[in-house]
């Protein structure tokens, strides 16, 4: 299990979205591999949690998220929330399923690891909170 977040931080369009820092770790079955990937280390079901408080600093547009596993759009993994000129905040959240396939943790050396990124599919948003909660289930 891990839980990351980070605050008051801008996001670029069609950029993954840095976890700047670390509240908790659990176990090894899921690691922060850098800012924006996290690395699913055993086979099996994980509960990915996401949750964010935003705003497009002034402009029209969307403020959207949305998990990539292993560099696919997953599209049941989405978040969207429509932001005004005014600048007012957005709350965003979504909930998934992610199955990793193969072990990754001994060696790397075969296999492509199962990773994710959560990535700002939307216009250029200011974040004040972005926070995501990875728990294996089986």
């Amino acid at each position: 299990m891990i839980q990351a977040y980070s605050n008051s931080i801008t996001v670029d369009t069609a950029a993954a979205v840095p976890f700047n820092s670390v509240a908790l770790v659990k176990g090894c079955s899921v690691e922060q591999q850098n800012l924006t990937t996290f690395i699913f280390n055993r086979r099996g079901i994980y509960l990915v949690s996401v949750d964010a408080t935003g705003n497009t600093s002034g402009t029209s547009g969307n403020i959207a998220l949305q998990l990539y596993k292993n560099g696919v759009a997953r599209p049941e993994a989405f978040t969207s929330a429509a932001s005004t000129a005014v600048a007012n905040v957005e709350s965003l959240s979504f909930e998934t399923l992610v199955q990793a396939e193969d072990d990754n943790a001994l060696c790397r050396c075969d296999k492509e690891p199962t990773t994710i990124q959560i990535q700002n599919t939307g216009v250029a948003a200011q974040f004040e909170h972005i926070n995501i909660v990875i728990t294996k289930l089986c």
